[in-house]
């Protein structure tokens, strides 16, 4: 079978490789459709943290199931399926408490223990796999897994915080946050970003103010669209030095910052007002299962507004034109996803 490899830094190629032996509680996918996540962008760049070239791409993925083990009840031949890529042991500390995605002993696709998802076939536990009904479609449903990251972070605000929300960060998950918020009754959202297409794809998505942040004041717009109590949440996205000096200033009193991005260089910032307005700081890491049923839902609710999300669509064959496109950033782009 097909499979996308990044077989060095900046370099894709098609392999062929085997199929994969199914376990007796697995299920063979036969993929369509794989989506493009931040973190193989960084494979391609070859600065992710633990994934190392050469390695297969994707964990994002939709498909019918075309084989099941001899112990698997739950899906059969046929159904269109999507994955959660995470197993977890279920039985440590973490697991035990909730937070399969902090296992200490999970294994996620693109690892020695789990192929990529970017492959003809594609082998997952049952309990893992999850069936999409046919409003949502193979293509559409490629979004599950990163709308799951979306409403992981939304779950971290508080419900009496959700009324004005400041998106930091105009990119996929920005995108994706600022729809989830939309969908379940957020009042006013506002998102930034310094690219003009983010901003309009924000507006598109039912974003009440967007702020290019070369051009604006990022607090002064908040006190003009939310008033002096400024943000009740702010959730960031963005990776830019003074990102959380930013967050900080445009948040209200006693109120929630969600943290996502995956900021790695230290940085220095004022600490004074996390504890003088009682700003209650917290870290997002992708998903439980609970969040990922929860993104299904949200989906088949939606289809029309998280169809536009999906902005390119390229072959298996064409993977390296679609890894370029997003490195140079010269197109803009939401959601992009690879046809197997």
């Amino acid at each position: 079978m097909k499979a996308a490899y990044v077989e060095e830094k900046s370099k894709t190629a098609i392999r062929d490789i085997d199929v994969p032996l199914l376990g007796s509680k697995e299920v063979l996918i036969k993929t369509c459709y794989a989506g493009i996540c931040g973190s193989d962008l960084h494979i391609y760049m070859d600065t992710h943290a633990f994934r190392k070239p050469p390695v297969i791409l994707g964990h994002e993925l939709t498909g019918t199931v075309v084989e099941t083990g001899c112990e698997v009840t739950k899906v059969s031949i046929g159904d269109k399926v999507t994955v959660l890529p995470l197993k977890s042991c279920n039985i440590c500390k973490m697991c035990l408490e909730g937070y399969q995605q902090h296992c200490k002993n999970k294994i996620v696709p693109g690892t020695s223990k789990w192929l990529g998802a970017m492959a003809e076939y594609f082998n997952a536990d049952e309990e893992l796999v999850y069936k999409l009904d046919d409003a949502i479609g193979l293509k559409l449903g490629v979004l599950a897994e990163p709308l799951a990251v979306a409403v992981h972070a939304i779950n971290k605000i508080p419900v009496n915080h959700r009324n004005n929300l400041l998106i930091l960060g105009g990119g996929t998950l920005g995108i994706l946050i600022l729809t989830v918020a939309k969908q379940i009754g957020f009042r006013k959202v506002m998102v930034t970003d310094v690219i003009n297409y983010n901003l309009e794809v924000a507006l598109n998505c039912k974003a009440d103010r967007v702020i290019n942040v070369l051009k604006e004041d990022v607090e002064q717009a908040v006190k003009e669209e939310f008033g002096e109590e400024k943000a009740d949440a702010v959730v960031i996205t963005a990776s830019a030095p003074n990102i959380l000096e930013q967050a900080l200033s445009c948040v209200g009193t006693a109120r929630t910052i969600v943290y996502l991005s995956m900021i790695t260089a230290p940085l220095t910032f004022n600490t004074y007002p996390i504890v003088y307005k009682e700003i209650n700081l917290v870290g997002s890491l992708v998903y439980t299962e609970k969040d990922f049923s929860e993104a299904i839902r949200l989906l088949s609710l939606d289809v029309l507004n998280y169809e536009k999300l999906i902005t390119h669509c390229y072959d298996i064959e064409q993977v390296q034109r679609a890894f370029e496109m997003m490195e140079s950033k010269k197109e803009g782009f939401v959601k992009v996803v690879i046809k197997l």
